[in-house]
């Protein structure tokens, strides 16, 4: 599925320029006024399509906030 509204498409742009220039952004969430987590998803969706495109490839995957600490300490609940 295409990703196609402008705010998502956006955020996702603005996250892989940080990665391409190796800086910080402000929270993507604030900035781009994410309403949840499906709209989180299609950020990181709109940005995997905006790598494809450009060949590069999808090579694995990242198990992210699976500590209990980690989790607690960036007020995060999921996942559980």
């Amino acid at each position: 599925m295409a990703i196609t509204e402008p705010r998502l498409l956006g955020a996702a742009h603005c996250l892989a320029t940080a990665r391409l220039e190796r800086h910080p952004v402000p929270r993507v969430s604030e900035t781009f006024a994410l309403a949840n987590l499906d709209e989180a998803y299609a950020v990181q969706a709109a940005g995997m399509q905006q790598a494809l495109a450009q060949g590069r490839r999808l090579c694995g995957a990242k198990a992210g906030l699976t500590s209990a600490a980690l989790r607690a300490a960036l007020k995060v609940d999921e996942p559980a």
